[in-house]
């Protein structure tokens, strides 16, 4: 096992590995038998969304969902280069994919299963943070102690921030104010 993803009906997607290939579980506790499971290619990075629906499952240069209810994987959306960062909003309607050499952040619609824009940033970003209520997104620029500010209703950059980044901070205040490091 390699992550462990909790649903909100109690059950447990378990992400495993294989020698050439990765799985999904579905466990049940306090049962530890397998309730299904979907076999996919080599998992790179997931990412679960906050509603619980889908999880977004990064292989090399696709990106593919798991729909949590019913074991089913979507369509996969190709890229061309490795994926090397996602993030959602806290519904799953968007998926914020940012490829290994990648300057833009790239959107990928859940419903249209396709990428249906881009937000260029002029920088290689190396890590997202969503806003916890879906109105923007962070993006720490590579090589700089600077975070630019996304706007999701517009999908544009609204300026950027000198901060440092850590697991707490930059955070965007339920009024819309960002708390700086």
């Amino acid at each position: 096992a390699r992550a462990v993803f909790p649903q909100p009906d109690a059950s447990l997607l378990v992400l495993g590995e294989r020698t050439d290939h990765s799985v999904v579980w579905r466990v049940r506790p306090p049962s530890t038998r397998i309730a299904d499971s979907v076999v996919l290619p080599k998992v790179d990075r997931a990412l679960r969304t906050q509603v619980g629906d889908l999880l977004f499952l990064a292989s090399e240069k696709e990106l593919t969902g798991v729909r949590t209810r019913t074991m089913a994987p979507t369509a996969s959306v190709a890229f061309d280069e490795p994926v090397e960062l996602l993030a959602a909003t806290p519904s799953g309607d968007r998926v914020f994919v940012v490829t290994s050499h990648g300057t833009a952040v790239q959107i990928v619609d859940r419903y249209r299963e396709q990428v249906s824009g881009q937000i260029a940033l002029g920088r290689h970003p190396s890590d997202l943070r969503m806003d916890p209520l879906g109105r923007y997104l962070l993006a720490r620029l590579d090589g700089v102690d600077s975070t630019a500010v996304i706007a999701l209703g517009t999908n544009q950059v609204v300026g950027t921030v000198a901060t440092g980044w850590r697991a707490d901070l930059p955070f965007v205040a339920p009024d819309g104010g960002i708390a700086l490091a």
